[in-house]
Parts: structure tokens; sequence; C-alpha cells
């Protein structure tokens, strides 16, 4: 199956607070509004870079939307993809987008896949956004096996040569699934420490987080900084591949999840040794 980015929610209580982050700090641009029928949210949708959207929501009655702030305080909550065809499984569900099928991951986590002949990409300009594209979307699960297997089922391909690598720093490991521009990453953690496994732990199953990718790590820090968003300093991303190979992927730094109104971001500056994936990924039917 074909996909690109259609969307990413974040679940906030102030839409308006939240839109001043995005549209400020992060120079994004609106590109439309209204209802996701799936979790239950309404809101604002700004233009992730040049390949997605991130959708600023708050609740409309019940629904995961309410379930996530009134336990979690909000934050990531739901993923969109665009696909050259649905499955025949799931709920029919709607979004500013279009017509979808809502179908389970694992957990409470749902995918949402919108049908979108040919899986086009936003294409958006991202001239005067703090980040240049979303790289990859984080996902913790309990079983990287299962997980892996699920979206085998739903048409989603792994990508071998790349897929399965572990991250000491972050006590996980990872599975790869590459789309048109970017990837959906799984994570099973090694223990309850860290990002991923205290999620885990306390979860099972959750959205980590967004990677955003920047074209000048030192400059997207200076900008959120002088906009008030606390930055950590940026620090090297290191994995180690299926054949036992250490590479640094390159620069990563953290938004303040207090600044970016629940949702965690990782700003991050590729090396040449860090996948790329695309049209030409081996993965990309």
């Amino acid at each position: 199956m074909a996909w690109s980015w259609a969307f990413v929610t974040t679940v906030v209580a102030d839409i308006d607070a939240a839109s001043k982050f995005y549209a400020g700090a992060l120079g994004l641009p609106a590109v439309g509004e209204g209802e996701f029928s799936a979790i239950g949210a309404e809101g604002r949708m700004f233009g992730l870079g040049a390949n997605a959207r991130v959708a600023v929501v708050s609740p409309v009655g019940e629904g995961l939307a309410r379930r996530a702030l009134d336990e979690y305080r909000g934050g990531l909550c739901h993923v969109g993809l665009a696909v050259d065809r649905t499955p025949s499984e799931g709920t029919p569900v709607r979004s500013p987008l279009g017509d979808g099928r809502l179908v389970a991951l694992a957990g409470e986590l749902m995918l949402e896949l919108v049908e979108a002949p040919g899986s086009p990409s936003p294409g958006m300009d991202a001239a005067g956004s703090t980040v240049a594209e979303l790289d990859h979307v984080a996902v913790a699960v309990p079983d990287l096996d299962a997980a892996a297997g699920r979206l085998n089922g739903l048409g989603l391909d792994e990508d071998p040569p790349a897929s399965r690598w572990d991250f000491p720093q972050l006590q996980t490991r990872n599975a790869v699934f590459p789309g048109h521009s970017g990837y959906l990453e799984i994570n099973q953690a090694f223990s309850g420490e860290g990002i991923f496994g205290s999620l885990a732990a306390a979860r099972g199953t959750a959205i980590v987080g967004l990677t955003l990718t920047v074209g000048d790590m030192d400059a997207a820090v200076t900008r959120l900084r002088d906009s008030g968003v606390g930055v950590s300093d940026p620090a090297p991303v290191l994995a180690r591949t299926p054949a036992a190979e250490d590479l640094d992927l390159g620069l990563s730094a953290v938004v303040s999840m207090k600044h970016s109104h629940g949702a965690r971001l990782f700003l991050f500056a590729p090396s040449a040794s860090a996948p790329h994936y695309g049209p030409t990924s081996s993965a990309v039917s």
C-alpha cells in the first residue's frame, strides 16, 4: 500500500493559545479546520513542513480526545495516513481531508486511513517555517512483533534494511514503515526507563513524539528560544544496526512540552548516515 502523511492530531485545552505556538514559534501556515469524528474533536490544521499537517484540536463531547485531555492532559493522540486504497475492515469515519477507515494498531491507538488516490504529499511551502518536514512519528508498543505484523497486515510494509535498530540512549528497538515522505516508527522499550519505557509502562501504547527535520539546527534552536520556547541543547542520535554497526544519525533537540502544549517534538538535523525515506524506498510500492 502506498501512503503519505495526512495528519497528526494533538489534543489541547486551549486551541487559541496552542495555535500561537504552532503559527508563531514554529511558523507553520494555517491550512484548514474542521471536525475529526474518529476521536470526537475539532480544531485547526497547520502545515507541518512540506509533507504533513498537524491538527490542534479540543474535545467535542465524549471520545478519545476527551479521555486524552482528562487522563493525560492532552498531547499527541491520533495519526491519519493518506492511502491509495482503504482496507475493508475498520469503522467508517470522516476528517477534514475526507472519508476514511479507523483501524486499531494496539490498545487504544488507532490509525485513520484516508483514501487519497496516488497518496499525494500535501506539498505545502515550508518557507518561513522553523522545520522543513515531518521526518517520522514514533509510537511505543508493548510487543514489536505483534504491532509490526498488524501494520504489515494492513498493507504497510516494513523496511528490512533499516528496521529493528537498537537505540541504547533511549533503551528501545524500532521497526520502520516508510511512506512517500518520512516514516512511521514503532518501538518496544528494553526497560521501564526513558521516554519509551515510561510511556509504555503507563499507557501500554502511545504516540511518543514527532521528529521534525530542520535544515539548520543552531538556527532552529535560536529561533525557538528567542520566541520564549524552551529547547534542549542538541545531542547526537546514536543507533546500532542489526549488523552491530554503531551509527551517528545526526543531532536532535527536544522542545519543551509546556511550550508545545503537551506534544513532544524532536528537532532533527540528519547526518549523511541517516536513512532517507521517500518514493524510492524499497518499502514503497
